[in-house]
């Protein structure tokens, strides 16, 4: 199945936004996507849009029905710049946020690479000595056993990820997991919270009602489970429950946001004040970003430490009862 990733999604908006602004019509523009795209999936994605748009139907709907993207967060935004004439504008838009997330992955998974690199260091380090006194079983048998189950548990969470989050329910329980893991879940959330709040932004600024934004925006905050309780605030906002009330009964705010979005509907000058509320937010998470990977290493280190003091007992355990050969 044709399904571009975030940098590919992020290269495709960008440039349609790039040649809708410079006057290109839209079936023109996917056209030369289709053509000259440096990414071959793109190119693709592009000629079957292309070919749907061609029929009469939104870019929008073809977007929607087509595979490739199944964010619903970009799907209505691309809806409500066709809807406001501002495609262009609303395809920018998707494309900084797009590349947002991006950029966010990429720093997280590179935050990650040096307590990896402790993690194996601490597991394949410390009994070498095994292998200087002949005792190659002995080292294999203290490393595999360590490496081995935790591969496989790695493994086989991505595949059930991959393969079950289709499952609406599935994905439901699975967030909720991770959701309330110490330290891990509290991440989650401000990730969920800042893309909610930007996309919440983006869509009222873009003339989308309030209740129909916190809908869709919900969906765009990358947890199922802190999504259902965004999408719980539209009942309250129907009944004519400020929109400050409603994000404080979620309990998923901070004090400071909430008061910026209060000030904001205060003013009338909501969309204003929902965007620097999320940017706040983004700032926030920037900073848990790097508490978050400066507290790794060091829970890695104990471990280290507990892991190493374990081999060399184990070691001198041997020595004395004559089943390893001294140095």
């Amino acid at each position: 199945m044709l399904r571009l990733n975030l940098k590919e999604q992020a290269l495709f908006f960008s440039q349609m936004a790039t040649m809708i602004k410079a006057g290109v019509p839209i079936t023109k523009s996917l056209e030369s996507i289709a053509k000259n795209a440096p990414s071959r999936t793109v190119q693709k994605f592009a000629r079957s849009i292309s070919g749907y748009v061609m029929e009469g139907k939104a870019l929008s709907e073809a977007i929607e029905t087509l595979p490739g993207i199944n964010d619903h967060y970009i799907i209505n935004l691309v809806r409500v710049g066709e809807q406001v004439g501002l495609v262009d504008t609303k395809f920018k838009e998707i494309a900084d946020y797009l590349e947002r997330i991006y950029s966010f992955r990429m720093s997280f998974i590179t935050q990650m690479i040096y307590p990896l690199v402790i993690i194996h260091a601490s597991i394949l380090l410390p009994p070498l000595f095994y292998i200087f006194t002949g005792h190659v079983e002995t080292y294999l048998r203290l490393t595999l056993t360590v490496l081995v189950p935790a591969y496989a548990i790695v493994f086989f969470c991505i595949i059930a990820y991959v393969t079950m989050t289709d499952a609406p329910a599935i994905r439901r329980t699975i967030d909720s997991i991770v959701a309330h893991i110490p330290i891990v879940g509290g991440l989650v959330l401000k990730v969920a919270v800042a893309r909610f709040t930007r996309a919440l932004a983006t869509l009222y600024d873009a003339g989308a009602g309030l209740s129909y934004g916190i809908s869709v925006a919900a969906k765009a905050c990358g947890n199922a489970f802190i999504a259902g309780r965004f999408e719980s605030m539209t009942a309250n906002i129907d009944k004519g429950i400020p929109l400050t009330d409603a994000i404080t009964q979620t309990r998923l705010f901070p004090p400071i946001a909430l008061q910026l979005v209060g000030t904001g509907e205060d003013t009338g000058e909501l969309s204003r004040t929902l965007y620097k509320t999320a940017d706040y937010l983004d700032e926030q998470l920037a900073e848990s970003t790097k508490r978050f990977f400066a507290v790794i290493p060091i829970f890695f280190y104990i471990i280290l430490g507990i892991y190493v003091g374990y081999i060399f007992i184990n070691f001198f355990t041997g020595i004395y009862k004559g089943t390893v050969i001294p140095f």
